[in-house]
C-alpha cells in the first residue's frame, strides 16, 4: 500500500512549517532537507507554494531580513569587534 501523501499546509504540518521558516531565513535547500527529511523537490515545492523567495532574504529586501538585520546588529557587531581585535593581536604576534 502506498504511503499516505503528506500535507503541504504549514498550518497543519510541522515539517512544512519548519521548511517555510528556514526558507524565509534564506537557508539552503540542503540545510532544509537535513532538518525536515524532505527531498529537494519537496522543499522547493513547499517554498514555491507559500511564495517564499530565499533570494529576497539574501538581497535584504524581505521584511524578515530587515527585522533580523536590525535586531541582531548589537550582537553581531560585538562579535566582529572581538574578531577584529583578535586578528590585530595575531598580526602583531606574527611580526
Amino acid at each position: 500500500m502506498p504511503a499516505k501523501p503528506r500535507s503541504t499546509d504549514p498550518k497543519t504540518d510541522a515539517d512544512t512549517e519548519e521548511a517555510c521558516h528556514l526558507g524565509a531565513l534564506g537557508y539552503s535547500t540542503r540545510m532544509i532537507q537535513n532538518e525536515t527529511g524532505f527531498t529537494a523537490c519537496q522543499v522547493n515545492y513547499r517554498l514555491h507554494k507559500e511564495g517564499i523567495k530565499r533570494k529576497d532574504y539574501r538581497d535584504g529586501v524581505s521584511e524578515i531580513a530587515q527585522l533580523i538585520r536590525v535586531s541582531t546588529r548589537r550582537i553581531v557587531m560585538a562579535q566582529l569587534r572581538h574578531q577584529f581585535n583578535q586578528n590585530a593581536k595575531d598580526r602583531e604576534a606574527a611580526k
